[in-house]
């Protein structure tokens, strides 16, 4: 929200070098918790992956196994 009104103020006004200051400190803030729940969110998803497994194991393998039975290399012609 404060960013927001520093945006504002600056379209209509201009900022001063302390509200310059006030707003790079609030998007270093911003970019600091955005890391931060990035990070978070790709350890839940890990740990989901971890504790519920991947479903799609059997159709995964039984693909692999059709393409290497037909990349499968019988015999050459010299």
């Amino acid at each position: 929200m404060k960013i927001n009104e520093l945006d504002l103020y600056k379209e209509n006004s201009g900022l001063s070098e302390e509200r310059k200051k006030e707003r790079k400190k609030l998007f270093s803030e911003l970019k600091k918790v955005s890391y931060r729940q990035e990070a978070l969110d790709k350890q839940r998803a890990r740990n989901n992956w971890i504790n519920l497994g991947d479903s799609n194991t059997k159709i995964f393998h039984s693909i692999m196994n059709w393409r290497r039975s037909k990349n499968k290399i019988t015999g050459l012609n010299i």
